[in-house]
């Protein structure tokens, strides 16, 4: 379904500036568990070294996970009106890139589908597209959500 709802990215994302890097959601589908999301790539991009003239390609990583982020959000607002929890990415699978960089000026495409999610923990496949359509990433990303993330984080200082 088109994104008629979801303008603000703060509202289903736990992320802020400067790590707020995914722009805006442009369709999701609830009942299928997927996404399609858009990141501008600008100088003043998280991430974005002059000397590429963009963002090193290592990045897409992190704008799959972001999408994954907006997609777990929208389901958790959708499905049981929580907000948006933080996400810890456990793994990756098969990350595979085509370009050595997102340059400047330039729009992708972040499109993401849960293999499996419940309420802590998914699996998700991921593939990031060029202005063009071709695509220039794709991963399969494990990420989990503690249901407290202070005593998650704390458990792992004392342990």
């Amino acid at each position: 379904m088109k994104n008629e709802k979801y303008f603000s990215m703060k509202a289903i994302m736990p992320h802020r500036p400067p790590m707020l890097l995914i722009d805006r959601v442009c369709s999701y589908d609830v009942e299928n568990q997927s996404l399609i999301a858009e990141f501008d790539i600008k100088e003043g991009s998280m991430f974005f070294d002059a000397t590429l003239g963009g963002v090193h390609s290592w990045a897409g990583i992190e704008y799959m996970a972001q999408a994954m982020a907006a997609l777990t959000g929208i389901l958790g607002l959708e499905g049981r009106g929580e907000n948006p929890k933080i996400g810890f990415i456990l793994g990756t699978r098969k990350y595979s890139n085509e370009i050595g960089h997102y340059c400047v000026g330039k729009t992708y495409t972040v499109e993401v589908g849960a293999l499996f999610h419940d309420d802590s923990i998914g699996s998700f496949k991921c593939e990031i597209r060029e202005p063009d359509g071709a695509v220039c990433a794709t991963a399969g990303i494990n990420a989990f959500s503690p249901e407290d993330v202070e005593a998650f984080l704390l458990s792992g200082a004392n342990g």
